[in-house]
């Protein structure tokens, strides 16, 4: 009974194709389970993705099992798509579940393998700190899809030294090592593949910046360098690990930058100019019948309904949000 499903799903998505040959028999199990015709909540994405990395015994085993989980995991949902025909923010809202529990997992379980080597990071009060992972784009808005890069910026509370390991280094040299391991984790290509694809350009002064960034610099560099673009990137930003201190400090100083309550000409300028490149783009012969680039596209429709949302945001609470079906809608 499952060979004309099986079928269907192998025709449209090569993808699920490459998986039945690799993992026959755990994506035969997952396709036939009962549990299959509901999406999983984020709590259920939470314990899968802590017993694969209690699993783990080093970063190497680690990389394994957290790509052959993703691959499973992806191919279990293109199921949903394909064959049970799930609506498509039913689909988005499980991938990017899926991804949240990655990242988060991912900042914990590195945070355990460098605590023999460099303690913890604490703030004031002796509170263990967390690297802060902020999803942009698609992830930021809960609209990821299959094939998504995922846009982040990391983020820590405040200055200091860790304590309890063998040697004590300050918060940003901490946060950057931690930054750097978890990037690799996940984006370096193995013989299974990768886990994302993460960029990292949206952040303080793109490449040329540091990897990580305080909250008050993070505060300081959009109060003297932000640019109108980087208004438009955070209207999606949304902290996926950190303390809930962290993501309401986050919010705080991010939200005024992005949604003022008076027209700024300036900014009208700004998006004329984004909306010229979008254009010249478009207009590539190349990209004629491209559906995210070219005109008409999905760029082109995220531009229409983001640009409502930086004139309008500040004076129209129900324009501040980060989905853009949403913001569409409104």
């Amino acid at each position: 009974e499952l060979l004309g499903p099986l079928e269907q799903a192998f025709t449209a998505s090569p993808f699920f194709a490459e998986i039945a040959i690799r993992q026959p028999r755990a994506l035969l199990d997952l396709v036939s389970d009962a549990s299959i015709g509901r999406p999983r909540t984020s709590g259920e994405y939470v314990a899968m993705i802590t017993a694969v990395l209690d699993g783990a015994s080093d970063v190497a085993a680690a990389k394994r099992l957290l790509r052959e989980t993703r691959q499973l995991e992806a191919a279990r949902i293109a199921w949903r798509d394909i064959v049970l025909g799930t609506d498509v923010h039913t689909i988005m809202a499980e991938l990017s579940a899926f991804a949240d529990a990655i990242i988060a997992g991912t900042v914990s379980w590195l945070g355990q393998t460098l605590e023999p080597r460099f303690g913890q990071a604490r703030d004031e009060n002796g509170e263990v700190l967390e690297l802060g992972v902020v999803g942009m784009g698609k992830l930021g808005g809960g609209e990821l899809n299959f094939s998504s890069d995922i846009d982040l910026i990391f983020v820590y509370q405040c200055a200091g030294t860790t304590d309890g390991g063998r040697k004590d280094i300050d918060h940003q040299e901490y946060f950057d090592r931690l930054g750097r391991e978890f990037i690799a984790l996940l984006n370096e290509t193995t013989a299974d593949g990768y886990v994302f694809r993460v960029d990292m350009r949206l952040r303080p002064f793109g490449d040329s910046g540091p990897l990580t960034t305080s909250l008050a610099a993070l505060e300081h560099y959009y109060a003297t360098h932000g640019r109108d673009w980087e208004r438009y990137a955070l209207i999606k930003a949304r902290m996926i690990s950190g303390n809930a201190r962290a993501q309401k400090r986050f919010e705080a100083l991010t939200r005024p930058f992005v949604f003022r309550r008076y027209l700024d000409y300036g900014a009208l300028e700004s998006l004329r100019q984004m909306k010229r490149l979008i254009n010249d783009e478009a207009d590539s012969a190349a990209l004629a019948a491209d559906v995210k680039r070219g005109t008409g596209g999905i760029r082109e429709i995220e531009f229409t309904g983001q640009l409502f949302q930086l004139i309008r945001g500040g004076r129209e609470p129900d324009l501040r949000t980060r989905s853009i079906v949403a913001a569409l809608d409104t």
